[in-house]
Order: C-alpha cells, then structure tokens, then sequence
C-alpha cells in the first residue's frame, strides 16, 4: 500500500483506513516529491485551523519509515450498524460544471458564493468561510483550489 496507494481522484496516491472509531483518509509520498508532502499538507492543515478554518482532524503515522498524512473522514460517523454517511455536493456540482478545460469558464467563486444562497441555512457565514479560505489558498499558494475541493456537507439526520 505504500508503494501504490489507491485511486480515490487527486493527484496523491490515497487509501482509505480504519482505526477503531473512525475512517480516515491515508495520503501518501511519492518517490517523485521534491519534499514532505504529508507533513507539509499536515501544516498547512494546523496553520488554517489556527487563522479560524475550519478544517477535519489530521495526523501524521509512520508507516515502514514514511510518513502519511491522515485526515479523518467528516462525512462518515461511525454507529452500532456500520457508517452512515452525510449529504454531501462539491462545488463543482453547485456550479453545474465540470472538470473538462472547456468547461473551466463557469468555474467562479463568486457565482459560487450566490449559488450558496440557494442551498445552505446561513449563506452569510458560508460565504465569509469560503472567501477566507481562497485566500488562505492563494497566500500559502495552493495550487490545487478548485471546486471540487470546496462542499457542503448536510450532517443532520433526515
């Protein structure tokens, strides 16, 4: 596992594990990194939580000597019966676009943001955290913020 990982979509190698409480998501080095990813993405993770994101729960494992970054699953609980899991629509999906480079020109926060005003309880407050976090994005130079790493997610029960 830690030479291939899984394909869960992304550009890292990722694999989906189990501890006694929870699901986490396993994401891995590459042989071709230029530096430490997991601990990197691991930072980078701490600093959003301490500028007021909010961000799931992460860790660092080493695991035959290499680290791998871990990142609790926030749409499965766990339960006597197994995992339910929430409601959950990316940003791309709000938008109604998609990944194809033709389809890049609908991809906008800021019709994003109005699109939010349709489907969420407090658009107020869901905007002002999807603003902070581009630019969180933009200053510590993600490149890898698009739609579809933005969601919401409904955790309430129907």
């Amino acid at each position: 596992m830690l030479l291939l990982g899984t394909s869960m979509g992304g550009a890292r190698p990722k694999a989906v594990i189990q501890d006694d409480d929870s699901l986490w998501v396993a994401k891995f080095n590459t042989t071709r990194d230029r530096w430490n990813y997991a601990r990197v993405e691991h930072a980078m993770l701490r600093l959003a939580r301490e500028c007021g994101l909010t961000t799931a729960e992460r860790r660092i494992e080493t695991v035959g000597g290499k680290d791998v970054l871990q990142v609790k699953r926030f749409d499965h609980e766990k339960t006597a019966k197994g995992y339910t899991r929430a409601r959950m629509v990316s940003g791309l999906t709000i938008l109604r676009a998609d990944e194809a480079p033709e389809a890049r020109q609908n991809w906008s926060y800021v019709i994003l943001v109005e699109e939010l005003r349709r489907v969420v309880e407090d658009a107020k407050r869901d905007a002002k955290e999807l603003f902070r976090r581009v630019c969180f994005n933009a200053l510590i130079s993600n490149t890898d913020d698009h739609p579809r790493n933005h969601a919401i997610i409904a955790k309430e029960k129907s």
